[in-house]
């Protein structure tokens, strides 16, 4: 319930701080309303009169009525700020699946390439045939336009293209 005291009991609980600014603004009764919400006190409001007031039961009812009003109002806030933050850090954590799914993605293509160019290596086709393979898996991969691959000759001056693949001769 509201508090009402005149400003020399208010004195004997105040900090000095407190006193000086009432006596600077020539208190003589102060009302603390306690700001509620769900049963909890989340603060005060206080009230300050330059006279000597009596406050009646229905001056202390309304009071109470508008601290437990404006308790609500601070808990819908900080209800709504908690929830705000909540769905930034959802939306964050989102993005980051987002990202982590979109790697996951590229290192299974990654993988997938490498597992067929091992594949063709590995084989036992002539180097031609496994040049042309990789040539054409190497376009699918990148979606590029076109890809070749040249051997040295044995005299190791000149490269000479044995094998190339372009987007339309891609592997399917």
């Amino acid at each position: 319930k509201p508090v009402v005291q005149d400003f020399e009991e208010y004195v004997r609980l105040a900090s000095e701080r407190q006193v000086a600014v009432l006596r600077n603004e020539s208190a003589q009764t102060l009302v603390s309303i306690p700001l509620l919400a769900k049963g909890q006190a989340l603060g005060a409001m206080n009230l300050m009169a330059r006279e000597k007031h009596d406050f009646t039961a229905q001056d202390m009812d309304l009071l109470l009525s508008i601290g437990q009003q404006i308790g609500v109002g601070v808990e819908n806030a900080r209800l709504y700020e908690q929830a705000r933050r909540e769905l930034v850090q959802r939306e964050q954590i989102e993005q980051n699946l987002r990202q982590a799914n979109q790697e996951i993605a590229r290192r299974n293509r990654e993988l997938t390439l490498l597992n067929r160019v091992i594949t063709a290596t590995t084989s036992d086709i002539q180097p031609r045939e496994i040049l042309e393979v990789v040539c054409c898996e190497l376009v699918n991969a990148f979606d590029a336009h076109q890809s070749a691959a040249a051997l040295m000759d044995a005299s190791g001056a000149s490269l000479t293209v044995i094998a190339e693949c372009k987007h339309e001769d891609g592997l399917s």
